[in-house]
């Protein structure tokens, strides 16, 4: 929630006549009451108030106090929290988010966000309880780290009686009515069974620490061996997609002039499609060939893959469809009920491009590869 302190208080008390907190003609406390439950002055409150008459919302009479004034605008149905970790700036977040909020918003229910990181997260979730003090919450919807890491978020939420999903966890805390569960191991398998076919005598792994866990255990299963490239975290910074495109290229170029890359016998895996670009200029730049003097895999979002002129070897993350499962777990938890759901799991897709050649297949270089360009 951003703006000042009487806007926010102008919005909680919005919202809670838009939830149906406050009916039309209901009379609302008293400045002094509203002011004293807010910890706000009363110079904060008339403010808001006065806002919200000129705005339509309430009707102030000396004699009958302030009101909710009838309106034909429809309500919502409820109310959703959603307390994320993940920031907007990239391109999956922000299309999951969008998909999960125009899911919702079609239903008539309201949904405000909070990013929990930095500020949020050091200092106690302070927006989360000025939410939690002036607005009726329905359910809301959390990450894992924040209740793995911190027990100060759920204490907030059972102060106020707001039942919550948690979201992308095996083991979601006994506390959650339902959560929702991305599950990427069955990608990864197939993706390490693949990498075991292609002969190649190294596969190098360029990604996050949780991502390399879930892939070195997959290939370890199909006795794959699999080394991850060590990075700094500052080059996986996700907030600049530009920064992880030059990362990508940078790594690779560093690697190709150490000879750490064997060619015509290495594949490598990235999990970023920005990386991959990044790393492609670098591989087609050093004037080496795809699949032939070196393969490549990655982890692309649908229809927003790098163009390089034919189709990858992937790890199709789907955020518009991901977003609308969010959006499902918190629609079937509107109703509060007593029995414990089964997770609901979402999976990303594995393909196989052209990329990537199995063992025994040699293919010239035109519609089937891709050269440096002459």
């Amino acid at each position: 929630m951003a703006g000042t302190l009487t806007e926010q208080v102008a919005q909680g008390i919005q919202a809670s006549v838009q939830t149906g907190r406050f009916a039309a003609g209901q009379r609302l406390p008293t400045l002094c009451e509203m002011s004293t439950e807010l910890g706000v002055s009363m110079i904060t409150m008339r403010r808001a108030i006065a806002r919200l008459a000129a705005a339509g919302v309430l009707d102030v009479q000396r004699a009958t106090g302030i009101q909710v004034r009838s309106t034909r605008t429809p309500r919502f149905q409820a109310h959703v929290l959603s307390v994320s970790f993940a920031t907007p700036v990239p391109y999956y977040y922000a299309a999951r988010n969008r998909a999960f909020l125009e899911f919702l918003r079609e239903h008539d229910i309201h949904v405000t966000a909070v990013c929990a990181q930095d500020r949020e997260f050091d200092l106690d979730f302070p927006t989360v309880r000025h939410i939690l003090a002036t607005q009726p919450v329905t359910v809301a919807i959390v990450d894992s780290e924040p209740l793995a890491e911190n027990n100060t978020l759920r204490k907030l939420l059972n102060e106020r009686g707001v039942r919550f999903v948690e979201k992308w966890t095996r083991k979601p805390s006994p506390a959650a009515v339902d959560s929702l569960f991305l599950d990427i191991a069955p990608a990864y398998q197939k993706l390490a069974r693949h990498c075991a076919r292609c002969g190649v005598k190294q596969v190098l792994f360029l990604g996050n620490d949780e991502s390399w866990i879930g892939f070195r255990k997959a290939a370890q299963a199909v006795g794959s061996r699999a080394k991850r490239v060590g990075m700094p975290a500052a080059q996986l910074n996700e907030a600049c997609a530009v920064s992880v495109e030059h990362a990508g290229y940078s790594a690779i170029a560093q690697l190709l002039h150490q000879g750490q890359i064997q060619r015509g016998q290495t594949l490598l895996v990235t999990t970023d499609d920005y990386f991959a670009r990044g790393a492609l200029f670098a591989i087609l730049n050093a004037g080496w060939r795809i699949p032939h003097d070196i393969q490549l895999a990655t982890s692309v979002n649908v229809g927003h893959e790098p163009v390089v002129g034919m189709p990858l070897t992937r790890i199709e993350m789907d955020p518009v469809r991901d977003g609308k499962a969010m959006a499902q777990v918190v629609m079937r938890n509107l109703t509060p009920h007593k029995r414990r759901r089964k997770p609901l799991i979402v999976q990303p897709r594995f393909v196989a491009g052209k990329s990537t050649r199995l063992r025994g297949r040699h293919s010239q270089t035109g519609p089937s590869g891709i050269a440096p360009g002459r």
